[in-house]
């Protein structure tokens, strides 16, 4: 904690998005938020969706191309925005919350999933 202590920092964590509501990540975030937030350091985490990643793609490796098309499908249906999500994206949010553009944004869940949580569904 002492190389925190001599700057202010945004620390973001990750964290995927659970349709039942806040993780222990988040709300350790929010314990650690509260702990530092003298120090004016920031402390926020990013609940993501299903996001196009190594381990996606390896989730999707032993299936043949009409289970990797029925599930594709499935994991759109489950987004208010009908994709997968980039892993740029997720580091667009990272990017917000290190910069000044989220100065006064701490103890705070940033919620990255395409609208998952909205819709509530996998089917």
């Amino acid at each position: 904690m002492p190389q925190l202590l001599d700057r202010r920092v945004a620390v973001v964590t990750g964290a995927a998005a659970g349709l039942g509501g806040g993780s222990a990540l988040s709300l350790a975030a929010l314990t650690l938020a509260l702990e530092v937030g003298k120090y004016n350091i920031r402390v926020n985490t990013i609940s993501r969706g299903t996001i196009d990643i190594p381990m996606f793609q390896r989730d999707l490796a032993d299936m043949n191309i009409e289970e990797v098309e029925a599930f594709r499908a499935r994991v759109d249906r489950a987004n208010a925005l009908g994709r997968v999500g980039l892993a740029k994206e997720i580091g667009d949010a990272v990017v917000y919350l290190a910069s000044g553009l989220s100065s006064y944004v701490t103890a705070s869940d940033l919620v990255v999933d395409g609208g998952l949580k909205a819709v509530k569904s996998f089917s």
